[in-house]
């Protein structure tokens, strides 16, 4: 089989993820780097009481969460 035909299988299978990458502008090293970021939140928040506790440390870690400051 031709490599053009396979090479065009592949990108008929990933298409979504490949469109998805150049609309977000975002490549694998990013994406690892924010999951790596999680794992490691799931490892420090082992000893929280609730889900809600670790939810809201991967919020602040990645980003996604702002905190009220008293001024």
């Amino acid at each position: 089989m031709s490599e053009i035909i396979i090479l065009g299988k592949t990108m008929k299978k990933h298409i979504y993820s490949i469109m998805e990458a150049i609309r977000l502008d975002r490549n694998s090293a990013v994406i690892d780097g924010i999951s790596n970021k999680i794992r490691t939140t799931f490892k420090l928040a082992h000893g929280f009481k609730s889900h809600e506790y670790r939810d809201k440390i991967i919020y602040l870690v990645g980003g996604g969460l702002s905190l009220n400051t008293i001024k």
